[in-house]
């Protein structure tokens, strides 16, 4: 029978490229950034990976790009696209054919040139001129993988756009140039990981994240912050408790009470900070640009093992009539057996 083997014959390669893109608007105040992107995304794949992949992977990032750009107000994106040919192949070896089924493919494609199955039609295929007709069956592949990550860079609300313009233009040019200096290896695209993260981690600003991924599932871990969620005091509860107890006293009383709630809440007022009550504790995961850069440590790291990925060349072996003939003799007529079908 067939056996799928994975070889390690391939040829194994990784290439990247980091490129930073403004956020500009047409003369109708849209967006052109995600097409711009998008464009971007689908010539590099045109000349790394193939046709169906260029559009897969930049018709993807198209959609996310929208998204961002209409929830929320982008200054650029840095777009690292990464592109890895795997060493291990697959390959059927031994390729078998079924023979009653090869047959019955061959008569259906080939119905001006059938093969009889009787002995002597056989005998006579097998020693016959071999036929112009083949079938071609689909025998092994080698794969790749691609990998965009987005950095969006936001605008932020505590700074004035000048300001913030200029920093993410300096914060995506330094990640630019750590991404053209990065060697088309492994590790080199590790230590670009590192250097990116530091390079957004040391900057103010605000920056969301998307990724695209054929190929490969590279593990997602996001990033939980936890949120402790306080409540004044006095709350409104003991507010109104107090004021109850005022309204039910007598004259005296009531002044008296007064007083005390007035000087008590002053004294609240001036040390709010520290009148602060732990009420709950909640947490949120987020998905972040250290998150991303491990995404795509984790995706080379899968790519150098080499043992997945989506078709990327197909090997095909052909079978003329004659080998169709010479192995269905040699499963139903033996020389040892004989006799007809």
């Amino acid at each position: 029978k067939s056996e799928l083997k994975q070889t390690p014959i391939a040829s194994e390669s990784f290439t990247m490229d980091v490129q930073y893109f403004r956020n500009e608007f047409n003369s109708q105040g849209v967006s052109t950034l995600p097409a711009t992107v998008s464009r971007h995304i689908s010539e590099k794949y045109a000349v790394w990976s193939s046709p169906d992949i260029a559009n897969k992977m930049s018709k993807n990032a198209y959609h996310l790009m929208a998204s961002q750009s209409k929830n929320h107000p982008i200054l650029g994106t840095i777009a690292v696209v990464a592109n890895c040919t795997h060493k291990k192949a697959d390959f059927y070896d031994p390729v078998v054919l079924n023979n009653k089924n090869a047959v019955q493919v061959w008569n259906k494609l080939f119905p001006d040139d059938k093969l009889k199955t009787s002995k002597e039609a056989i005998e006579e295929q097998v020693k016959a001129a071999s036929s112009k007709n083949a079938l071609h069956i689909l025998s092994g592949t080698t794969k790749s993988s691609s990998f965009v990550g987005l950095v969006h860079l936001m605008k932020s609300d505590d700074e004035t756009n000048v300001n913030s313009s200029q920093q993410a233009d300096k914060v995506a040019k330094e990640i630019e140039m750590e991404g053209k200096d990065s060697k088309t290896t492994g590790a080199s695209a590790n230590a670009f990981a590192e250097k990116a993260i530091n390079l957004l981690s040391k900057s103010t600003l605000e920056s969301h994240c998307s990724m695209v991924v054929e190929g490969m599932i590279p593990e997602v871990k996001a990033t939980t912050i936890n949120t402790n969620v306080q409540q004044l005091k006095p709350d409104t509860e003991e507010v109104m408790k107090q004021l109850e107890t005022i309204m039910k006293s007598e004259q005296q009383d009531k002044q008296k009470l007064s007083a005390q709630f007035t000087q008590l809440n002053n004294e609240h007022i001036k040390s709010v900070v520290a009148a602060l009550g732990e009420k709950y504790e909640s947490s949120q995961n987020v998905f972040d640009a250290n998150n991303l850069m491990t995404c795509f440590t984790d995706f080379v790291t899968k790519a150098q093992e080499g043992t997945i990925g989506n078709p990327f060349n197909l090997y095909v072996t052909e079978f003329t009539k004659n080998n169709i003939a010479e192995s269905y003799r040699d499963e139903f007529y033996p020389p040892e057996e004989g006799g007809d079908e």
